[in-house]
């Protein structure tokens, strides 16, 4: 028997469906605005970048509070309320900087490790006694189905750090909640605050869509503020000022945000749809310096910023 015999047999051609992608503001939108070449290659084409120092700042100190909270939470359990003393804070760190580096995202340098686990310290032992009894919630997932007005539905999803009950005229409101997010670096310059504040705009959206109410407030929280030379010296009080961002619930500006999320969620999409050598090309908007000068894939930039010379030639 020969195949040739089924090649006039009616077939019904397969159509493949297009995968519901998820998009997170951090991890997705804002890195393509970013820079779309650094998106789709370390992204979505998942090539791993050299050095990953700076993501190994923040996240060990995102993993490790959020290890402080559990252990606060279960020392209320049991009417102690005790904070972790500090050389349970270095068992939480090395467990955790053990784990990222098995997933070879390691420090810049020694120096910024240690220095992430005296801020660490500090932060527990300044505010733990004022924020950890407010805690309602640490690592709240967010999560919806929605489509773009094309019609091509996604997933929106996000991570807040921390959930607060509000906390007004020396009493804490059970009503009311906050939304923290903890920055491991300093209060950045205008344009990039911008980014954090569509972050937090993006958030409130989420949280009325899961709980049915906007949060009572946003709070960023640079945690790299802490030992700036100037604050040293000051009261918890004026600390917590110096080393936070409010952004205020505005539901314009919240209607504004999730339009500008959309666009960037569509334009993603579009990229996708292109021939392979067409897709995540150079911004025409030159990204950070900094951001260019770390970046693997600057060699072949079409448009990097700065002025780049291969290593030992």
């Amino acid at each position: 028997m020969s195949i040739r015999q089924f090649k006039d047999i009616p077939r019904e051609k397969l159509e493949l469906s297009r995968p519901l992608r998820k998009y997170s503001i951090i991890g997705d939108v804002l890195s393509y605005l970013l820079c779309p070449r650094q998106y789709g290659y370390f992204k979505v084409r998942n090539i791993v970048p050299s050095a990953q120092g700076q993501l190994f700042f923040g996240e060990v100190i995102h993993n490790v509070l959020d290890r402080v909270h559990l252990h606060y939470r279960k020392t209320n359990e049991n009417q102690s309320n005790s904070l972790p003393t500090e050389n349970e804070i270095d068992q939480y760190f090395d467990i955790v900087s053990k784990a990222l580096k098995s997933q070879g995202i390691r420090p810049l340098s020694k120096s910024l490790e240690q220095r992430a686990r005296k801020l660490i310290k500090q932060f527990v032992f300044t505010f733990g006694h004022t924020l950890f009894p407010r805690v309602k919630d640490t690592e709240h997932k967010l999560q919806i189905q929605t489509s773009l007005d094309n019609g091509l539905d996604y997933i929106l999803h996000g991570v807040v750090d921390v959930l607060f009950y509000n906390y007004e005229d020396g009493n804490i409101s059970n009503e009311k909640v906050e939304i923290w997010d903890y920055k491991g670096g300093r209060i950045p310059d205008e344009q990039y605050l911008k980014n954090y504040e569509f972050q937090m705009l993006v958030y409130s959206f989420l949280f009325k869509q899961k709980n049915g109410f906007y949060p009572e407030e946003n709070v960023l929280f640079f945690i790299g503020e802490m030992d700036r030379e100037s604050n040293l010296g000051l009261s918890a009080e004026e600390l917590l000022d110096r080393c936070t961002v409010k952004v205020k619930i505005d539901e314009q500006k919240i209607k504004h945000a999730m339009k500008k999320f959309e666009e960037a969620v569509e334009k993603i999409e579009d990229e996708y749809n292109r021939p392979f050598d067409k897709q995540w090309l150079a911004p025409k908007v030159k990204p950070p310096e900094t951001m260019c000068a770390t970046c693997d894939i600057r060699w072949s930039c079409e448009n990097p910023n700065g002025k780049f010379e291969l290593s030992g030639l």
